[in-house]
């Protein structure tokens, strides 16, 4: 890639984020491990960290299910290896 074409992508965001997905820095989604609700990540969130809020059912001793809140935050930048 030439020095102007990057210059292109940084003053487009979209582009951007778009270019660091394809070259495995960022996450574009991720598959919450506690409730299996899939987030998509776009350019809008702020501090690039997603955060799911969803409600999803554990079944418990003594009691049929019990409703919680998932509240898991991760980064998009968290987990990819870069080097390979």
């Amino acid at each position: 890639m030439h020095l102007r074409e990057y210059l292109n992508i940084t003053h487009n965001v979209n582009c951007l984020w778009h270019y660091l997905y394809e070259k495995k820095v960022i996450r574009s989604e991720i598959k919450y491990p506690r409730c299996k609700k899939i987030l998509i990540f776009n350019s809008t969130v702020e501090n690039k960290i997603l955060h799911c809020t969803a409600k999803y059912y554990k079944t418990i001793k003594g009691r049929k299910r019990q409703k919680l809140t998932c509240n898991f935050k991760i980064s998009i930048f968290h987990g990819l290896n870069v080097y390979t």
